[in-house]
């Protein structure tokens, strides 16, 4: 996605600055998504700041222009090479990110997505440098982005709800 402070619409510029990013003076939009399977959330292990070497759901960053269903769709396929099939809006989380001394160095508001139907084989590519499926106990052994093992009991029991009311139809 680039630099949202410095980059402006310049694309090349962008991807040029990502790395030296400052702190945007405003949140900054994007999402994450839960991909369920057979019990079990896919984790991404974060290859940047914030959280970098961390385990969280795939996603990412809003580009200017795209919807946020587009932005869960286009970092979904990036950071795993899945194509969701299916995604299912499950609210808004802000995540802030505070130095050592107290300031804050990121604020991200994500549109939080359920993905139970999807095509490909999951591998890591874009940000997240490895990939893992992990249940609820699994992801509680590693470390994890904040409040990440609510929000995986939150996502798979909206799946397994889900599951049940699909089959009771």
């Amino acid at each position: 996605m680039g630099c949202p402070v410095l980059g402006g619409l310049d694309a090349k510029r962008n991807a040029a600055l990502q790395d030296n990013c400052p702190p945007s003076p405003h949140p900054r939009p994007g999402t994450s998504i839960a991909v369920v399977k057979n019990g079990k959330v896919l984790l991404v292990k974060r290859g940047k700041e914030p959280f970098k070497g961390y385990w969280a759901f795939p996603g990412g960053g809003q580009a200017l222009g795209e919807r946020l269903e587009e932005t869960a769709r286009r970092e979904l396929a990036e950071e795993t090479a899945l194509t969701a099939r299916h995604l299912e809006f499950l609210g808004f989380a802000d995540r802030i990110a505070h130095g050592e001394d107290g300031i804050v160095t990121h604020h991200h508001v994500l549109a939080r997505f359920l993905c139970t139907a999807f095509d490909g084989e999951p591998r890591a590519g874009g940000d997240a440098h490895e990939l893992r499926w992990v249940s609820l106990a699994e992801a509680a052994t590693l470390d994890t982005v904040p409040h990440l093992l609510e929000l995986i009991g939150g996502a798979l029991e909206r799946a397994r709800a889900g599951r049940q009311a699909f089959t009771k139809r």
